[in-house]
């Protein structure tokens, strides 16, 4: 068991060791996988806040600005009953699935390498929207929608980048070595709010 070990720790030494130089050498590897680690970083992050931006969180339009955001107004419905999550959901994932149909459009036109830069400022704007227009929750909820629709686009448009750019032999070490920045900033983003 030892021996076994000690190969395993051995090979993984060696594939994040040519993980790191394949990154460091070739500049494009580098900001396919910084781009791709902020955005799922962003994902991730409204994966946890969009029901509590939804809501109107206590103090702020997201929990973690509320230093520094007014006090949204409530967007609760006058009745005072919850959205309705579940049916808000139902139509983000109807976006998600819109959004892989507007690559297969965008893609027969030009290459995800140009089109990906709109995807990411329509993403920001989407996501800036519920800061930008606190208390109004039609607003709030078109941006989500649009954000998911990007989502549903950045998959295939990443997908397609990362298996042009990044070499198959290192692929997973170096999808990995990306995946903890993105990690962290996520558990950052819970102590944070918490």
């Amino acid at each position: 068991i030892t021996l076994f070990l000690l190969r395993s720790y051995a090979s993984a030494v060696d594939a994040f060791s040519k993980g790191f130089a394949t990154i460091s050498r070739d500049r494009r590897v580098f900001l396919v996988g910084a781009v791709s680690s902020c955005f799922e970083a962003a994902m991730y992050s409204f994966v946890f806040e969009w029901t509590p931006a939804r809501a109107g969180a206590d103090d702020g339009a997201i929990s973690g600005a509320r230093a520094t955001l007014p006090k949204p107004q409530a967007v609760t419905p006058p009745g005072g009953e919850k959205p309705p999550y579940g049916e808000i959901f139902s139509v983000m994932m109807i976006c998600c699935m819109a959004g892989t149909r507007l690559f297969g459009f965008l893609v027969e036109r030009d290459p995800p390498e140009k089109f990906s830069r709109g995807l990411f400022a329509v993403a920001a704007c989407a996501l800036a929207t519920p800061v930008a227009l606190p208390g109004r929750p039609t607003w709030a909820l078109a941006g989500f929608l649009a954000f998911e629709l990007v989502v549903g686009a950045y998959f295939p448009a990443m997908g397609t980048l990362k298996s042009k750019i990044i070499p198959d032999a290192q692929r997973s070490t170096i999808y990995n070595l990306f995946r903890v920045p993105a990690t962290l900033s996520h558990l950052l983003q819970h102590v944070v709010t918490a």
